[in-house]
């Protein structure tokens, strides 16, 4: 059995501020970010726009949601950066900003189509309705309203 020694000399050793540069520069563009300045913002979009649009297409599985929800997403994120703290990358974070606004946004759907149902399961209808309603997944949002509407028990 051979052993192999390499000894530390500085012509083999990695310097250690290889990858941190990279991390510097990120840092740097988020606390720019957060001091409002938008060029550093619009960096941070380009460098991650397509891992955001990649994570909404794989939870929505459609090519225009996920378009909508990658531009809301950072939009969120433009909003929030400020409360980024810088605990975990910022990568991460912006994941879980995508993440959860994917999630609301099927729970908002979830809730509507629950609405929907539940209303033509109790036989409401909109056809002769003084107000000329058309129900789309939700009621009307005003409860007098409803209740002077002839479709609505």
């Amino acid at each position: 059995m051979a052993t192999c020694a390499i000894p530390a000399t500085e012509a083999n050793v990695i310097p250690a501020s290889g990858p941190k540069t990279r991390d510097d520069s990120q840092t740097n563009l988020v606390k720019r970010a957060q001091a409002g300045d938008e060029q550093a913002f619009a960096t941070l979009f380009q460098q991650h726009k397509n891992r955001v649009y990649s994570v909404c297409l794989l939870m929505t599985k459609d090519v225009a949601e996920a378009e909508d929800l990658t531009q809301e997403a950072f939009l969120q994120v433009f909003r929030t950066v400020s409360s980024f703290r810088g605990d975990a990358a910022f990568s991460t974070w912006l994941y879980r900003v995508a993440v959860n606004t994917v999630l609301m946004k099927l729970r908002r759907l979830r809730k509507e189509l629950l609405e929907f149902c539940a209303m033509f399961s109790r036989g409401w209808t909109a056809t002769g309705c003084s107000e000329k309603c058309v129900f789309i997944g939700t009621l009307p949002v005003n409860k007098s309203k409803r209740r002077s509407c002839g479709c609505l028990p």
